[in-house]
Parts: structure tokens; C-alpha cells; sequence
């Protein structure tokens, strides 16, 4: 039997622990590859050349990531087209440094600049809601 006729079924925790929620594909190689890049925001140029398992870990972890942010600093999703951001988000402690480094990282435009914060704001990085934004953005980054 062909590869591409394995009907295939991923499941992607969107949290830690056996109650965080998940979202499920189901469907053949292509098509998996297909639907993630599409409901994660995946640029099909950038996972042309990953496996299935690959796209997995990815979308596993800026799922992960995205529920850290949300629900350990009441972050709100922002659609890209919207006006700038606010000076902090929504349900976080104002004049947080967490909160500040977390606007700075989804202000960069560049690799180089997430270095030079990263570099600037240590401290700040030892939060790992901080560090899995950092990650998410570079990443972000390198596929655009």
C-alpha cells in the first residue's frame, strides 16, 4: 500500500497535562502537511523540507507556547492587521518586566534584533513563558 493511502490521525496538545485541550487532524501525509500549515500559519515554502514528525514537533510546540503566553500572562491573540499594540496586554501587571519584554519580542523585525534584547534583558529570560515568546518569534522570523 502506498504511503499516501495511510489514512494518518495527529493530535495536537495545545497545553501540559492529560486535560489541556487539543486540536486533531486526520488524513493522509499530503494532507496533514497541507491542513497544519494552514490552521498554524505555516508558510508551505518553509515545511516543504520537514517530515510529517518535524511539522509535528513544530506545531506542537508553538501551540504549547501560545497557551503558556495566554494563560500564564492573560495575553490576548492579536490579528496582524490590527492597530498597534497597547503599552502592556491586557491582564498583565503593568510596568511588568515580563510584560514589557514580551511587547519588545513581538515588536522585532529582525533575527538580530531578538538577540540584542535577548542579550539586553537576561533577567527577564529566565521566565519561561519570556523565553518560549522568544523562541516562537525567531522562528516566526526565519520562516518569513
Amino acid at each position: 500500500m502506498p504511503e499516501e493511502a495511510l489514512s494518518i490521525t495527529i493530535k495536537v496538545p495545545c497545553g501540559e497535562g492529560q486535560t489541556a485541550p487539543h486540536v486533531a487532524f486526520s488524513g493522509t501525509a499530503s494532507g496533514l502537511r497541507e491542513g497544519l500549515g494552514s490552521f498554524f500559519g505555516l508558510e508551505s515554502k518553509s515545511v516543504t523540507s520537514l517530515t510529517l514528525h518535524e511539522i509535528l514537533v513544530e506545531v506542537s510546540q508553538l501551540a504549547r507556547s501560545a497557551e503558556a503566553i495566554t494563560s500564564g500572562l492573560g495575553a490576548h491573540v492579536v490579528p496582524q492587521a490590527s492597530a498597534p499594540t497597547p503599552s502592556a496586554p491586557q491582564g498583565s501587571p503593568t510596568g511588568s518586566p515580563a510584560s514589557a519584554v514580551l511587547e519588545q519580542i513581538a515588536s522585532c523585525q529582525t533575527a538580530d534584533e531578538l538577540r540584542r534584547l535577548w542579550a539586553a534583558n537576561q533577567a527577564a529570560f529566565a521566565e519561561p513563558v519570556v523565553m518560549d515568546a522568544w523562541k516562537a518569534r525567531g522562528r516566526a522570523l526565519q520562516a518569513s
